[in-house]
């Protein structure tokens, strides 16, 4: 089922759904109706109802992009878990080898070559890389 008009939603909805919006949206709510319309489109009314808060915060935190592109894969069990495994928009596994290389404090001088594909492939049974319309998102397996 696709909401096609805002002017329609009311007669396409279940009444309990409806309610929800009306809490969420309401005047003093503070989510706007085109974007529950848009989430109800994109996942149901089910999702809609049990997990729409976890994700706009979820996507307030991080960008839309990686929360969808997680919720496509996976699904809404872990969004209200997303802070704690979302690492980040890369090129590529070598580039998140770079970053990680970064983080825990090693220094590689610049006359030192690194394998940075070699160490990508030691570190990738950590990681799930998500591509999504364009861009590869990488989660941290263990969270």
């Amino acid at each position: 089922m696709t909401i096609t008009l805002t002017s329609t939603y009311k007669e396409t909805l279940k009444p309990e759904t409806l309610a929800y919006i009306d809490e969420l949206a309401g005047d003093d709510g503070e989510y706007g109706l085109p974007c529950i319309l848009e989430f109800c489109d994109e996942y149901g009314e089910d999702n809609f109802l049990n997990h729409y808060e976890d994700y706009v915060e979820a996507g307030e935190t991080h960008g839309y992009e990686p929360v969808d592109a997680w919720v496509t894969e996976n699904g809404f069990d872990d969004v209200t878990e997303l802070s704690d495994f979302f690492y980040g928009e890369f090129a590529n596994g070598e580039e998140v080898a770079m970053q990680i290389a970064d983080e825990e404090g090693v220094y590689v001088p610049d006359f030192i070559s690194v394998d940075w594909e070699d160490t990508w492939d030691n570190l990738r049974s950590d990681f799930i890389e998500i591509d999504y319309e364009g861009k590869t998102f990488f989660y941290k397996r263990w969270h």
